[in-house]
């Protein structure tokens, strides 16, 4: 819930949705009744969700942005990372669909096909890193938090977990989990060009079917021609049905993934790499 005041989105408040409660627009409108009595902001301007080590690049997010975008024309998802969380580090993002990507999706979907095919896709411009665009994000406490800090007085001693867990050389679980999501998201990468590799086999092979075909309609309609018949149809799509083309959303959306968990990885590894290396330092000075 938040507001859009002078192009700048301002999140200030939200509810969680149970599953149960997911397709009832009324436990949603009667939750926006209660933030409104109790003078809350209770404008909708996005949702948020989850996230498995920044794995977000999904179709259920298009499908749900698409859904807002229809009814809230500055419309945001908030992405939390509990696994960055833990680490100490920013959890949180703040990602939209970029317009000709929503627009080419909205048109396939108006028209009702199913799938974005690749001539979709390059007549609007997009390729697979023009899907998403993360926005810049602030987080701001209110002046209730800000004032509720300045009265505390914590002991210097005392350290927060994530004071803790800066300090931790173990790299091994965080890079084992990205490693092993990065090699299911290039098991289904292969899978997808493995799709597109077969659609293409299936048309050549229908071109040399149709030529084959043609060629025996001309031949035939040679001999009715003489006879004084009629020639029939050469058109070789009476006989033969198109191939089914492929659809290239989910290809890029994979895509995104791969990229998203190579940036992880490359990330935390300079991080690692930095604090062997000051502990390496200091073992040389003792």
């Amino acid at each position: 819930m938040g507001l859009d005041v002078d192009n700048i989105l301002e999140v200030t408040d939200c509810f969680p949705l149970p599953e149960e409660a997911a397709d009832d627009t009324n436990y949603q409108v009667d939750m926006m009744r209660c933030l409104r009595e109790v003078n809350v902001d209770n404008n909708t301007v996005g949702w948020y969700q989850p996230t498995t080590f920044g794995c977000y690049e999904t179709m259920d997010l298009v499908e749900v942005y698409s859904n807002y975008s229809e009814s809230i024309n500055s419309c945001v998802c908030l992405v939390y990372d509990p696994a960055r969380a833990s680490l100490g580090a920013s959890a949180f993002k703040a990602v939209k669909l970029r317009a000709d990507f929503l627009k080419a999706y909205k048109k396939e979907t108006d028209q009702k096909h199913k799938k974005l095919t690749a001539q979709a896709l390059h007549d609007a411009g997009v390729t697979w890193h023009k899907i998403f665009e993360e926005v810049p994000l602030v987080i701001t406490n209110s002046t209730l938090v800000t004032a509720l800090k300045n009265q505390i007085v914590a002991s210097k001693s005392i350290s927060s977990q994530s004071d803790v867990d800066r300090l931790s050389l173990s790299t091994a679980p965080f890079l084992e989990k990205n490693v092993s999501y990065l090699n299911d998201c290039l098991a289904d990468l292969f899978n997808e060009q493995l799709k597109v590799s077969t659609y293409h086999q299936n048309v050549a092979k229908q071109q040399q079917l149709q030529a084959t075909w043609l060629k025996d309609r001309k031949a035939e309609n040679m001999k009715r021609r003489a006879n004084g018949k009629e020639p029939l149809n050469e058109d070789p799509r009476i006989e033969f049905k198109p191939v089914s083309e492929v659809g290239h959303l989910d290809e890029f959306l994979i895509h995104n993934q791969v990229a998203n968990y190579c940036d992880k990885i490359d990330t935390f590894s300079k991080v690692s790499i930095e604090k062997l290396s000051v502990v390496k330092a200091l073992n040389l000075n003792e």
